[in-house]
């Protein structure tokens, strides 16, 4: 894979490849992948890219990484059963939507930011993400009354905290905290919970990371799971 020139994005690239998979077969793949997006995007379009993952720390920009590297494994694999066109296809379909959230709309409004939404944009783009478009209007609203509850749970200085760390985000990774927000079962109490032990490994830590990684597990232990796969 030719290095981007880029500190974080070629650091990014490295370590989710790495956390993706162990098979040197497929990380490979993904490395081509990512040579070829370079190739068919302008010299404008990469940079432009390029320096908005640098606004992030590495575990941050992940998210955006991911968008980049998952475009290309798949249809660039020998094809002994006459997947390629379909594989494409929805190789294709995933550029168009990589250029409509990082190329296409102005700086700033990457990742459905609306400049309405400041000084909140991305947790508003955030929380849009995770009601979805296209999802019944009875979910969306289950996700917007858990997001609401639950930023009702903290104190008034927490939910600045919490929002300002949201702003420093990518949309990408806000979306994975609103998602460890709304996927569990059960009891509304258990969401909470999940929301403020984030908050204190955050304040213990200082690693952003935390609020992505940590969930609960079924006897209600401590445990992380990667959201961003």
């Amino acid at each position: 894979m030719t290095s981007t020139g880029r500190q974080t994005v070629d650091l990014a690239i490295g370590l989710y490849i790495q956390r993706a998979t162990a098979d040197s077969h497929w990380q490979q793949a993904m490395r081509q992948g990512v040579d070829r997006i370079m190739e068919e995007l302008s010299e404008y379009e990469r940079d432009r890219f390029f320096d908005y993952v640098e606004g992030f720390d590495v575990e941050a920009a992940l998210f955006p990484i991911k968008r980049m590297v998952e475009i290309y494994p798949l249809a660039l694999q020998v094809d002994p059963d006459g997947l390629f066109g379909s594989r494409m296809d929805r190789a294709r379909k995933q550029i168009l939507r990589f250029r409509a959230d990082f190329l296409i709309p102005p700086p700033g409004q990457e990742e459905g930011r609306r400049p309405s939404d400041t000084p909140h944009a991305t947790y508003h783009a955030a929380a849009r993400r995770r009601q979805g478009t296209d999802t019944p209007a009875e979910f969306q609203q289950m996700v917007a009354s858990t997001i609401d509850m639950i930023m009702r749970s903290f104190g008034r200085q927490e939910r600045q905290q919490i929002g300002a760390l949201f702003e420093r985000l990518p949309v990408g990774a806000a979306t994975s905290v609103l998602r460890s927000w709304t996927w569990i079962g059960g009891e509304d109490v258990r969401k909470k919970e999940v929301a403020h032990r984030q908050l204190d490994r955050w304040r213990e830590t200082g690693d952003d990371s935390i609020w992505w990684q940590i969930a609960v597990s079924p006897r209600d232990e401590e445990s992380f799971s990667w959201f961003y796969f």
